[in-house]
């Protein structure tokens, strides 16, 4: 499944890895990948007949879920620039009978109408880019999110407890992928930078892992 936009993207791919993220996610947050996605797709606010793109969706939990919240009237995209994680998710969508639509693409590009989108969700995603990408995966979040939708970004952050300064600790020795910066509020800095306003905190995992929510304004 080789395409143009996989080529296109500068952040990480899973290849060779993909049927085991969610356990390693699921290790990393000590158990709670669950209560995370489910506290990701609350903030999200969906109503039925909304549409929602999940960009880097992995094995497809969230889209699945986001379906059957907005119903037969509604969308959910999920969007991944690994091929073996779209074969997951579109592997899962059949197995539970979902709406859930899912496209190989990146997040430079995503394949979306400006404000078409009810919301925009990510999980565990910002991780894989490094810090230029970050910001142009951003503004792409924000060019197709109507007014009054709502952004959610959850991934690792900024420690906001002493709890959250121990059970961090590992992740300041990861260097493969983007973790660090993000420890020291990269992502609230990037989203308050580029004009988009402060983002709320919807949930706290672990003290570090945020889900962080932001709302276009009208």
């Amino acid at each position: 499944m080789k395409t143009d936009a996989i080529l296109a993207t500068k952040g990480l791919l899973v290849s060779g890895r993909a049927g085991l993220v969610d356990t390693l996610e699921n290790m990393i947050s000590v158990g709670q990948q669950e209560a995370i996605l489910t506290a990701t797709l609350a903030a999200a606010e969906l109503s039925p007949g909304q549409t929602l793109i999940d960009v880097g969706c992995g094995t497809g939990k969230l889209a699945v879920a986001a379906a059957r919240q907005v119903g037969p009237t509604g969308t959910a995209l999920g969007v991944d620039a690994t091929p073996e994680m779209i074969d997951l998710a579109l592997a899962r969508a059949a197995d539970e009978g979902s709406s859930a639509q899912f496209r190989l693409g990146v997040a430079e590009s995503l394949p979306a109408e400006t404000a078409s989108m009810d919301a925009v969700t990510s999980s565990y995603f910002f991780h894989h880019l490094p810090s230029e990408v970050k910001h142009v995966a951003m503004h792409e979040m924000w060019r197709v999110l109507k007014p009054g939708g709502r952004l959610v970004i959850t991934d690792y952050g900024r420690p906001r407890t002493l709890f959250g300064y121990v059970t961090s600790f590992p992740m300041r020795f990861d260097f493969h992928e983007y973790v660090r910066p993000q420890l020291r509020g990269e992502l609230e800095w990037i989203i308050e930078s580029e004009g988009f306003g402060t983002p709320t905190v919807a949930a706290l995992f672990l003290g570090y892992i945020g889900v962080l929510q932001l709302i276009k304004p009208l």
